[in-house]
């Protein structure tokens, strides 16, 4: 477990900090924010930025981390293989997981992860329990998205060719925000929607 990470830890305040490294994993850890309320405790349990194919998964992050439990940022070329975000819950945060930046040759994929009562006050977009910012192709397959703050998978204007396979994504206020272009779905259990409808993939 990892525990209490602050703004005078340096930026980005993270209690698990990944940046501009080729290949790397995150397993099987805890991460939790101990370090008091909005602008004293830590933005993200687990920041992964600028880098190739990490892979974060069977962890959790919980305890209002003010920013994602797990966000992954500036990935523009994992060289052909998958960044994945896969297996993890994140509970009780502002967002769940964020991806945000990402394009260009960079595969990314969100998987079985349980994201719920992301809830709490924080910084930037409504809370939510999935948020892709400014990001294209993202593969979002098989997670169980309920109960969040604003938003189920909240996905930005400029964030395209998105795909959401086999997802249950209900019980939120708005259960999916889709503002972006070209974005398909298949398979998913989705509640009340706003934005634009999901096109079948093919």
């Amino acid at each position: 477990m990892v525990v209490g990470a602050a703004d005078g830890f340096g930026y980005p305040p993270s209690e698990i900090d990944i940046e501009n490294i080729g290949r790397g994993t995150v397993n099987d850890v805890i991460v939790h924010n101990t370090c008091g309320p909005l602008g004293e405790g830590a933005q993200y349990g687990i920041n992964v930025f600028g880098t190739g194919p990490v892979v974060v998964r069977n962890s959790r992050a919980t305890g209002a981390f003010t920013d994602a439990g797990i966000y992954v940022g500036g990935i523009s070329d994992t060289g052909g293989e998958p960044l994945r975000v896969v297996n993890n819950a994140t509970f009780l945060n502002h967002q769940g997981i964020i991806i945000e930046n990402s394009f260009g040759n960079s595969i990314i994929q969100v998987a079985n992860n349980n994201t719920h009562h992301n809830n709490i006050a924080g910084v930037g977009e409504p809370a939510s329990g999935i948020f892709i910012n400014n990001s294209d192709g993202v593969r979002i397959r098989s997670n169980t998205v309920q109960n969040n703050g604003e938003f189920g998978v909240n996905i930005s204007a400029g964030s395209d060719d998105n795909r959401l396979v086999q997802n249950t994504i209900t019980d939120n206020p708005v259960d999916l925000n889709n503002q972006g272009s070209g974005t398909c779905g298949s398979g998913n259990t989705i509640g009340s929607r706003s934005g634009n409808p999901l096109t079948p993939c093919g």
